[in-house]
């Protein structure tokens, strides 16, 4: 427990900053599309080549934004070391039940 709790802190804070960082890009998001909407709109077609581009890199960073782990530690990591802590308890009770089964 004592290696676990600091860990889950770390992953509850970096969950809160990764949660902040997206809700900053879709305000952005947010605001572009409506300027790019609002320029259509007004027929201002020529200027909305810029903000196409704005729009995509912010496309880009919340795609980025959303693959940032939470976790120290990748998932296929974290997978194997269950494994291979399961796994022989697994076929410890296994192995018992077949024995108690056949005569």
């Amino acid at each position: 427990m004592t290696f676990v709790a600091p860990l889950w802190g770390i992953h509850n804070r970096l969950a809160r900053i990764k949660d902040a960082l997206l809700l900053d890009v879709e305000r952005r998001v947010s605001r572009v599309g409506a300027e790019l909407y609002g320029r259509i709109d007004d027929g201002d077609f020529a200027s909305t080549s810029a903000l196409n581009d704005t729009l995509t890199g912010l496309t880009t960073l919340r795609d980025r934004v959303r693959h940032l782990p939470t976790w120290p530690w990748e998932p296929q990591l974290l997978r194997g070391f269950v494994s291979a802590l399961l796994l022989p308890i697994v076929v410890f009770v296994a192995s018992r039940l077949i024995e108690t089964l056949l005569p």
